[in-house]
């Protein structure tokens, strides 16, 4: 098994890909230290530790670098004790903050330049994937009947970014996912690794 205690975690204080490791992290009291960047003006060293330049990077005591949330968060569980259910939902939760990235990038080129069938392709896809969840989270606690699971840190992570790049005001149309993510807000993991206001 792999050693996280002592390891050295690069991230962006508002990736909601670096955010699921550190919730992960914190959740099982690993002792490791960050590394904040500026993901749009890396540092010339960081070239060094991933030539893809993208965090979340990990690099272990030992010098062995993990790059990539999945590849992380493989290692770090054991993956066997997840399910078909959590799988599914982890695996939107990615798909919706990979869909509010790309639609965060293209609304920073000049209007005129924008493709407007992406972004509506971007709202129909988070639209669809709110709307799911919304009607299956209902009055549950957790994803799993067996408790917290990574799931459920990916659907935070996705919600607290979908409200802070797309949708502050989305309690009204999804009540029963908003209540459910103020409740995840309340853990002491969420608490410390809640990104910066824009």
């Amino acid at each position: 098994m792999v050693d996280f205690n002592g390891s050295t975690l690069y991230i962006s204080a508002r990736s909601p890909f670096a955010r699921r490791v550190r919730l992960a992290f914190r959740e099982r009291d690993i002792k490791y230290e960050e590394k904040i960047l500026d993901v749009l003006n890396p540092p010339p060293e960081f070239e060094k530790i991933t030539p893809v330049l993208k965090v979340p990077v990990v690099v272990l005591k030992g010098g062995e670098t993990i790059i990539d949330s999945n590849a992380i968060l493989k290692v770090f569980y054991d993956p066997k004790k997840e399910t078909a259910l959590t799988l599914k939902w982890s695996g939107i939760a990615m798909g919706i903050c990979e869909t509010l990235v790309s639609r965060f990038f293209e609304n920073l080129r000049p209007p005129e330049k924008r493709d407007q069938e992406a972004l509506t392709e971007y709202d129909t896809i988070l639209k669809r994937c709110f709307s799911e969840f919304e009607e299956f989270i209902e009055d549950k606690r957790t994803i799993s009947d067996a408790g917290l699971t990574q799931a459920d840190l990916d659907m935070g992570t996705a919600s607290a970014y979908f409200s802070l790049r797309y949708d502050p005001k989305w309690s009204q149309r999804y009540p029963n996912a908003f209540a459910y993510s103020s409740e995840l807000n309340k853990r002491p993991s969420f608490q410390e690794t809640a990104p910066p206001p824009i």
